[in-house]
């Protein structure tokens, strides 16, 4: 075991993997604070602001604006991935970090949300082609049963990167520092672009990893799109556990898209509470992850795993809803002991919805098959863009039809509903199939 983290094929794909998701997170709540902090101004007017009043949105389009480019690149990623060596392609896009963070130091410095939404997207676009890679690079560098050790590191590291980014970008962005009122951006800035160099650095010390060769990269994503889904299409044990993963991206895509709003209209939070409810949400997220996995392992059956995760994120939501729906805002501060019913209900619904995630995620990569798997992964990252952004912008669509902030919660508990009837159905479907292929016993005489 010490030979494993020490050695060069873990501790810089470790780094990489630390440093990535830390920085997207400081990046978004950043982002998801500073536009949410113009909320009501007029365009121009405050630093921030956004066109047609979108800054009471902030969480939605922070959302669409990370999630969009993985929809519309992640299908050439997944080529690139099994064409151009795998080392060199990480240390480029772990590269491309450094300029796009430049830029967003510069959009915090003058305060402009639309361009600080423009670098959100081009984060964005990054983790597009990171994705499909490091999915790649862990099996291409761990094998046997180094391989499920290395992804529970990974795992316990991606959820503690989130938490720290999640809570320095929320909590650091409008705080004052070096005597002015705007050096917390001053501070944000310099946290992301001293992440981006390290990750850049650390990818540098990555072993060769060599790519299979795809013989030629398709440029036209419609096209490419059209006939991976059909391939995929064509193997029902691979395409709806790729959708599941999709759900799992919508589902928490609207959570978080709601957010922002939900904790400064319906609780009258404060930015430190808009952030300490993120950690609370990953945190929710964390343990089902970890829970799931040991579930799944010991049960050898995933999807009823998945299937408990559904019923756990249907409690969640509507205990949300029962306790945060006669809230008076006024009533004090949001993080106090009379309040614990209502954490508790969040981080029951970020850990239902993992419960359900993890267990899909699994059984997509187990059953996809190792020599397509990148362009499959690029498929299902596609799929999981597509789907959260078009959670992230339900939540502001649904707000004239008289969907609130805390009505949200109840929604996510009725769709949920619509995806355990699903699935019941399909095994249902898949119990008549199996009695139906079963040889009919032999009669005597």
């Amino acid at each position: 075991m010490p030979s494993l983290l020490a050695s060069r094929r873990f501790w810089p794909l470790f780094g990489v993997q630390a440093l990535g998701p830390f920085a997207d997170n400081v990046l978004r709540a950043a982002t998801i604070v500073a536009v949410a902090s113009a909320a009501g101004a007029a365009w121009g007017t405050a630093d921030f602001s956004l066109p047609l009043g979108w800054s009471a949105e902030a969480g939605s389009f922070v959302s669409m604006g990370f999630t969009l480019p993985i929809f519309l690149f992640s299908m050439i990623s997944g080529q690139v991935a099994d064409k151009v060596d795998r080392h060199r392609l990480l240390c480029f896009v772990k590269g491309a970090e450094i300029p796009i963070m430049i830029f967003s130091a510069f959009c915090f410095w003058f305060g402009s949300g639309l361009l600080l939404l423009f670098s959100l997207f081009l984060m964005g676009a990054q983790s597009a082609f990171f994705g499909p890679l490091r999915n790649t690079l862990v099996p291409q560098y761990f094998a046997g049963d180094e391989l499920p050790r290395v992804n529970g590191y990974f795992n316990a590291l991606q959820f503690a990167a989130i938490v720290a980014g999640l809570l320095l970008g929320s909590v650091l962005t409008n705080a004052p520092a070096f005597g002015s009122p705007q050096g917390g951006r001053l501070v944000v800035s310099a946290l992301l672009l001293a992440t981006a160099v390290g990750g850049t650095l650390m990818a540098l010390f990555t072993p060769p990893a060599p790519a299979p060769g795809l013989s030629r990269i398709d440029w036209n994503v419609l096209r490419v799109a059209g006939r991976f889904y059909r391939r995929v299409a064509d193997m029902p044990r691979v395409f709806w556990p790729m959708m599941g993963v999709g759900w799992f991206w919508m589902g928490g895509a609207i959570i978080l898209a709601n957010l922002p709003t939900w904790v400064s209209v319906s609780l009258g939070g404060s930015d430190l509470d808009l952030g300490l409810f993120m950690v609370l949400f990953a945190v929710g997220a964390g343990v089902g992850s970890v829970t799931a996995g040991i579930a799944a392992s010991r049960s050898g059956a995933p999807m009823t795993v998945a299937g408990v995760g559904v019923v756990l994120t249907i409690l969640g939501a509507v205990l949300v809803f029962l306790t945060s729906a006669p809230y008076d805002p006024g009533a004090g501060p949001v993080f106090r002991m009379e309040n614990a019913a209502l954490f508790g209900a969040i981080v029951l619904t970020a850990a239902g919805n993992s419960v359900f995630g993890v267990p899909v995620i699994a059984t997509l990569h187990d059953r996809a098959p190792a020599g397509e798997r990148a362009r499959i992964m690029g498929t299902s990252n596609m799929t999981n863009g597509g789907l959260a952004t078009l959670g992230a912008l339900l939540v502001p669509l649904a707000r004239p039809v008289g969907v609130g902030p805390t009505g949200t919660y109840l929604a996510v508990a009725g769709l949920q509903v619509g995806l355990l009837g699903f699935m019941l159905l399909r095994r249902r479907q898949a119990v008549r199939a199996a009695k139906s292929a079963a040889p009919m016993p032999a009669r005597n005489g």
